[in-house]
């Protein structure tokens, strides 16, 4: 490329699902201006789709929630799950990223996290909802109610679980995101 300038045209060839092709460029000129440069720009379009799509798409993320969430439960995709959530540290940096980058991002984060809220509250762990839920369940099944010794223990195992885990994330998202600066 020592033989061209910005604005030049040059051919580049590729391989796009296994077939070779070709396609001719223009070379912008980099920040020095003299030197050519071939780069790619990305762009932002808006997708709106019709009713029928947003709905199976709204299951779609759903879904992918749950399944997000099971892992957590997965001894071989714990580590995976573990890495990819936040605690309320990551969750306000990553929400003031989105607001800064735009209505339809905080949007987007926004509904993510109630979705997610959501479906971590049906879980069935005592002390949310979902336990509760539970334990109702088992006492109609047993039709008496469980000893409140035995509901209490099982309560207080579930929040150490739920605080340790809050806790191993709270740990985390400040490694990532104030020691190490990688998030």
């Amino acid at each position: 490329m020592a033989a061209k300038k910005p604005g030049d045209s040059a051919t580049v060839s590729y391989l796009r699902h296994g077939t070779s092709d070709t396609a001719t460029v223009v070379l912008a000129s980099h920040k020095q201006g003299r030197v050519p440069f071939l780069g790619v720009v990305s762009q932002e379009a808006q997708y709106r789709p019709n009713v029928v799509k947003a709905t199976e798409l709204s299951f779609q993320w759903t879904g992918l929630v749950f399944v997000a969430v099971v892992q957590f439960f997965n001894p071989s995709t714990f580590a995976t799950s573990v890495q990819g959530a936040r605690s309320v540290v990551g969750i306000s940096v990553e929400t003031a990223r989105a607001a800064s980058a735009g209505v339809a991002d905080y949007l987007y984060i926004v509904a993510l996290l109630s979705l997610s809220l959501g479906v971590m509250n049906i879980l069935p762990i005592p002390p949310l909802d979902g336990g509760k839920i539970t334990m109702e369940l088992i006492e109609r099944g047993m039709r008496r109610p469980i000893p409140r010794a035995v509901s209490l223990g099982i309560s207080l195992v579930g929040a150490a679980l739920l605080f340790s885990l809050i806790g191993y994330l709270m740990y985390s998202d400040v490694v990532r995101y104030v020691i190490t600066g990688t998030g």
